[in-house]
């Protein structure tokens, strides 16, 4: 890719590439802006205004180095917004090598923080712009990340009503909800009761809270990876509705009026496909792809998959090798999120079914923070159905919903305590409470001690191999019984 400076743009060019314009315009002394091309070998699209300062202060930047190839003393700021906007519509390539060559400050931040102070950077480049304008909507651009919005919505059927509020800028983030409770619960039929909301557009049902006839959502994805739930009526609507606003991730498929399991091969293609269509978008989409990948940890996915541009060597059979080599874990996050980017836009709710019945916990952690991250770039929504404490510690107390009672008769509480970060044993107790009790290690603990035996004689038989959590529930049912004093 070459970049060139013209006098003006007509007549013959010198071949593909960009050209910069000449703009005498005269910004109180200062004479920065040029206007860029893009010629593509047949027609001319103007970008737009551009300001190229100098570590010199000059008043007048020369760009001869920058056209030879040394840009070590430039940097520039596009004019506007709808700069940004028409470099957005380049390949992403080209993009970034214009916003690289020129040293963009609204594309490298850090290159901002270190010459906003010069003088030709607050009287000619900033003249128009404020530093917020260049940190936030410029860079927002560049980044192909949309405004972000809260949201404030409600499902509402015969038995309850759950309450959704997000806001885009909170810490901990709340664009992850929980639906949690006891296996048989209906957690699943929960969500499939959002999603055929959605799909019938069922304003009486899920709502906006300021305005319930107004649209939430753009689009919707369910991500279920379980052979054992029925989802032929999801795949028949996404079969028989070419302009459906809904897709499915998992490994279930309709195909001859049969619901049937896709074999490894499918999903290996399915995954090879969905990367191709990520590489021929030019909404950043690969960038992303890119960042998820590093995000998730590469050590808990034991293999590099972090260069997306392997693909481009048309070698398609041995990354479907690669992909079918995968454990059924990695398998899931890697082809999920694969396809999550593919189909997430701005506005787009994300059903996840019980994701800790194929992931063990570092790796589950790591799978709903970078769910997260994408969702608050493209400014989403995730409801997770879940029973693992593992998802509760990511979320906070006010982002999950606890469903408690019977498939006829269930009621939705928030947790007494705050969820995010807190221990384990601590997060089992208050969602599941007596029936944790009655089951496992806890109920082992308290045949021991109603059968008499101290504490000592118990911590000795079972030759000290009791965790601390173990041995404080011993004190405590100790202590009812009344062998020992406070």
């Amino acid at each position: 890719m070459n970049l060139y400076e013209r006098s003006y743009f007509s007549g013959p060019c010198n071949g593909e590439g960009f050209y910069l314009v000449k703009d005498n315009w005269n910004d109180f002394g200062y004479e920065t802006l040029f206007v860029l091309h893009y010629y593509d070998g047949e027609t001319n699209k103007e970008i737009g205004g551009v300001k190229i300062g100098n570590y010199q202060n000059n008043s007048k930047t020369n760009i001869n180095d920058l056209i030879n190839g040394n840009n070590e003393n430039v940097f520039s700021l596009g004019n506007g917004k709808d700069y940004y906007l028409n470099l957005n519509k380049l390949n992403n390539e080209k993009k970034l090598f214009i916003l690289k060559e020129m040293n963009d400050i609204a594309y490298d931040l850090d290159l901002f923080e270190r010459i906003k102070d010069l003088d030709i950077t607050k009287e000619s480049l900033l003249r128009w712009v404020s530093p917020l304008t260049i940190k936030g909507q410029f860079n927002r651009i560049i980044e192909n990340k949309v405004e972000l919005t809260s949201f404030e919505f409600t499902f509402n059927n015969d038995e309850f009503k759950i309450d959704f509020e997000i806001e885009p800028k909170s810490k901990p983030q709340t664009n992850l909800q929980g639906i949690i409770g006891n296996n048989g619960i209906g957690k699943t039929k929960l969500l499939k009761d959002i999603l055929v909301a959605f799909i019938k557009n069922d304003t009486g049902s899920l709502y906006n809270k300021e305005s319930e006839d107004e649209l939430i959502f753009a689009n919707a994805l369910l991500v279920s990876f379980s052979i054992f739930d029925d989802n032929t009526n999801i795949l028949k609507h996404i079969n028989n509705n070419k302009n459906t606003k809904l897709n499915y991730i998992g490994v279930q498929k309709w195909n001859d009026d049969k619901l049937l399991n896709k074999s490894n091969e499918e999903l290996a293609n399915e995954f090879c496909e969905s990367v191709e269509q990520i590489l021929k978008k030019s909404d950043g989409s690969d960038e992303r792809w890119d960042k998820i990948v590093e995000l998730l940890n590469i050590e808990q996915l034991e293999l590099n998959l972090s260069n997306i541009d392997e693909l481009k060597k048309d070698d398609k059979e041995e990354f479907e090798q690669i992909f079918k080599a995968l454990s059924s874990g990695q398998k899931i996050v890697i082809l999920t999120l694969t396809k999550m980017i593919e189909h997430v836009v701005e506005k787009t709710l994300i059903l996840i079914d019980e994701p800790e019945m194929y992931l063990h916990p570092p790796l589950l952690a790591s799978y709903m923070r970078a769910i997260s991250k994408l969702l608050i770039e493209q400014n989403g929504v995730g409801i997770i159905a879940t029973h693992s404490p593992i998802v509760m510690q990511e979320l906070r107390r006010d982002c999950i919903n606890i469903v408690k009672g019977f498939q006829d008769k269930r009621t939705i509480t928030k947790p007494r305590i705050e969820t995010y970060g807190e221990n384990v044993g601590s997060l089992i107790r208050e969602v599941f409470g007596l029936e944790v009790e009655k089951t496992g290690y806890y109920q082992q603990l308290l045949l021991e001690v109603e059968a008499g035996k101290n504490y000592e004689e118990l911590v000795e038989e079972y030759q000290d191999s009791i965790g601390k959590e173990a041995k404080s529930i011993l004190r405590v049912l100790i202590k009812h019984r009344g062998d020992i004093n406070d």
